[in-house]
Order: structure tokens, then C-alpha cells, then sequence
């Protein structure tokens, strides 16, 4: 169905935000991880007199790498190469390149003390691990327990460097660093590390607002997949109702149907009937007419005996008195063959009516497709 399509293309969607999510968390933690060791390798070879006389430098360098990376748009992934590798290969110098020639290295009393009190910022480490938590919730909690784990360890690195207090550094050099300058050097480089928090806590905000997008959609969506399920099982019930309904139609039509074919076959038998009566009529009639000829040649005997009598007067009277008989019998003839015509006359308008009564019932029964269409002008 439609809605099932969507809404596997809701969870795939879904599942994508939740992978990009991941994505961003694990390239949050790498850029954690990537700063984390540079101010460990900071915080580990120390500050030189290099680094007071670059101090400024380094600053401004800084400064202009992050104006560069807020005004070109990169996002935290796509950094450029060029500026990471400076930074590298700046974090990476051995300290022996700083020192001046033939000069010892100094003690710097409490440099290491405001560095980790610099960098190791609470603010900016709650605001950092809330934000991996916040994102890993809404993926994982393997990932956040990864990420606090890292910011963890790292802070407790500072924080033991910072209870160190004051100590040698062997590639120091020879002019102690001013507090300013390393107060400048570490929040440019706090400044970097925050920005690149915050992009990276603005990306996780914008994915996990499509996730909620998303995942609302996909509620919405089996809502409807429960509403349509609910009006199918509604519309299954009605379709049982129907379908018992039809079958009761179904079985009155076949009796109606039925009915019909004995009421046909009788019209059938009836006409027949009528048919042969018409058929004896018809011979009765043959047979009367026969009579009337036989009457008709008769008279003419009668008229022809006459003449004969006439011209022969002196005929014998036994002849007359024959013919008279014979005319007699032949008159009560006539007269049974009109009562029989009468009779048949009478069957005929009998059976006649009978037919207008038959023709009658036919026209006024129901036919089959009359029958349906009354039943579904009734329904």
C-alpha cells in the first residue's frame, strides 16, 4: 500500500538523519580529540622565549585563521588543510628549535598554573560534554560515553597540571613569558575550539530537529495507517451485511424465478388447450358446412322432385309421401346440426374468453427483468 512505502521512506529518511547525526557527533569528538592533543603538546613541551617573542604572531595567526574559517563558510569537516597543517606544524616544533644558542632555560614560576587555569575553562567544558550528550541521546549512548570519557580525561589532565603548580622546563628560554601574551596565545585558541563547538552544537540541533520532523511524520502516518485499518474493518462488516443481504435477494429471486417458470408453464398448457379447441371447432365447422351443402344439394333434389311431381302429377302419392319424410328427417338433421352449431358457437365465445382471461394474466405477470428492476428501485 501507499502508506506503507511511506512510511518505509519515513524510517529510511529517519534512519539517514540518525546516521549523519552519528557523523557529526563522531567528527565533533575528533575535533575535540585533534585540539585536546595540541594543548597537550602545548601544555607538555612548554612555553619558550620563542613563544614570547611569537606570541603575537601566533595570535593574530590564529585570529586570522578563525576569521577565515567563519568567513568561508567551511564546516568543521572541510577545514582548510593548509591552516590545520601550519597549526601542526607549529604545535609540532621540538623545543629545542626555540631555544637561543648558549643560553640556559629559565624556570617559569606559574606559567604552567595560568595555562591550565586558561584552558581548562568549566564553562566551556559543560557547554562542550552537554552538547555531545545531547546529541549522543538522540543516537546512541555508546558515542556519548566515548565523548564524556575523552572531555573527561582531558580536563583531568589539566587540572593535574594546574595542581602541579610551578616547575623546570629544561627548553625554556632564557626571558620569562609574559602572562598576557599566553593569557592571549590560549584564548585564541579557546576561541577556535569554541567555534568549532558551537558549529558543530548547531549542526547536531539542526539534525536533531529533522529527526523530530521526521519522526512525528512517521507517528502521523501510522495514525492514518490506524485510521484507514479501523475504516476497512468497518467497511469488511458492512461488506458481510451486503453480502448476507444479497443472498437472501438471491434466493427470493430464485424463488420468484421459479414461480415464474410454473406460471409460464401453465399459460403454456392453457394455450395449448385453447389451440386444440379452436382445431375441433374448426372440424365442427367443416363438418357443418358439409351439412348445409348436403341441405343445399337436398333442396335442390326437393325443387327437382317437385318440378318432377309437377310435370308428373300422376305420380304415385307413396312417392310423395317418401319424399316427405325424407324431407322431414333431413329438416330434424338441419335442426340438430344448427343446435350443435349453436352449442359450438357458445364453446368457441367460451373458450375465446378464456384466452382474453389467459392473454390477460400473461400481461399483467412479471418478466424477469421487470422483477430486477423493481427490486433495485426498492433497494
Amino acid at each position: 500500500m501507499d502508506l506503507a512505502a511511506r512510511e518505509a521512506e519515513l524510517l529510511a529518511l529517519d534512519a539517514q538523519l540518525e546516521a549523519k547525526q552519528r557523523e557529526a557527533v563522531r567528527e565533533a569528538d575528533a575535533t575535540l580529540e585533534a585540539q585536546a592533543a595540541r594543548l597537550d603538546a602545548i601544555l607538555g613541551r612548554g612555553a619558550t622565549g620563542d613563544d614570547l617573542g611569537l606570541g603575537h604572531q601566533h595570535e593574530e595567526r590564529e585570529r586570522e585563521q578563525a576569521q577565515e574559517y567563519g568567513d568561508s563558510g567551511y564546516a568543521e569537516d572541510e577545514y582548510p588543510a593548509s591552516a590545520r597543517s601550519r597549526e601542526e606544524k607549529s604545535d609540532r616544533s621540538p623545543p629545542s628549535q626555540r631555544l637561543v644558542p648558549g643560553k640556559p632555560a629559565r624556570k617559569r614560576p606559574g606559567s604552567r598554573r595560568r595555562d591550565g587555569v586558561a584552558l581548562a575553562s568549566p564553562k566551556s567544558g559543560d557547554s562542550g560534554e552537554n552538547v555531545l550528550r545531547n546529541g549522543n541521546n538522540n543516537n546512541n549512548n555508546n558515542s556519548n560515553s566515548s565523548s564524556d570519557g575523552k572531555i573527561r580525561s582531558t580536563g583531568g589532565r589539566m587540572e593535574g597540571r594546574e595542581r602541579e603548580g610551578p616547575h623546570d622546563d629544561s627548553s625554556g628560554s632564557p626571558r620569562e613569558m609574559g602572562p598576557d601574551a599566553v593569557i592571549r596565545l590560549q584564548r585564541a585558541k579557546l576561541k577556535v575550539l569554541s567555534d568549532d563547538l558551537k558549529k558543530a552544537e548547531a549542526r547536531i540541533k539542526v539534525l536533531a530537529n529533522d529527526s523530530l520532523s521526521h519522526k512525528k511524520k512517521a507517528k502521523e502516518t501510522l495514525e492514518e495507517n490506524a485510521r484507514l485499518k479501523k475504516r476497512v474493518q468497518s467497511l469488511e462488516g458492512s461488506k458481510d451485511k451486503d453480502r448476507a443481504e444479497s443472498t437472501k435477494l438471491r434466493n427470493r429471486v430464485a424463488e420468484l424465478e421459479q414461480q415464474l417458470a410454473t406460471v409460464t408453464k401453465e399459460l403454456k398448457d392453457t394455450g395449448r388447450a385453447v389451440k386444440q379447441v379452436e382445431n375441433e371447432g374448426n372440424s365442427k365447422d367443416v363438418r357443418l358446412n358439409r351439412a348445409l351443402e348436403e341441405i343445399d344439394r337436398l333442396k335442390e333434389k326437393l325443387r327437382d322432385a317437385d318440378t318432377a311431381r309437377r310435370e308428373d302429377v300422376d305420380g304415385s302419392d307413396a312417392e310423395l309421401k317418401r319424399i316427405r319424410g325424407e324431407t322431414k328427417r333431413l329438416e330434424r338433421q338441419k335442426a340438430e346440426l344448427l343446435a350443435a352449431f349453436k352449442k359450438q358457437l357458445k364453446l368457441i365465445d367460451v373458450l375465446k374468453r378464456q384466452k382474453i382471461h389467459l392473454e390477460a394474466a400473461q400481461m399483467l405477470s412479471f418478466t424477469e427483468e421487470e422483477f430486477s428492476r423493481t427490486l433495485a428501485a426498492h433497494q
